[in-house]
């Protein structure tokens, strides 16, 4: 059993999972933790950061612009 705070924090590790997720797992006292930081974005959130992500894409990226040859009677 726990002996209180003054217990002491072992054999901390951090790492990530495959949904890259932040996991701790620690002893304390005879007890083993593993904590898991449940930091998974919104759908709203990922749809608004990839609005975000487009339009400045775009501003600072500009992309060539495409002619049809055949307004010009295939001069070109």
């Amino acid at each position: 059993m726990c002996k209180g705070p003054d217990e002491k924090i072992t054999n901390f590790q951090i790492s990530y999972n495959e949904l890259g997720q932040k996991v701790s797992r620690y002893n304390y006292g005879e007890y083993k933790v593993t904590a898991t930081a449940l930091n998974q974005p919104s759908e709203e959130a990922i749809k608004a950061a990839n609005r975000v992500y487009n339009e400045l894409f775009y501003k600072f990226n500009p992309q060539p612009r495409h002619y049809n040859n055949d307004l010009d009677g295939g001069r070109s």
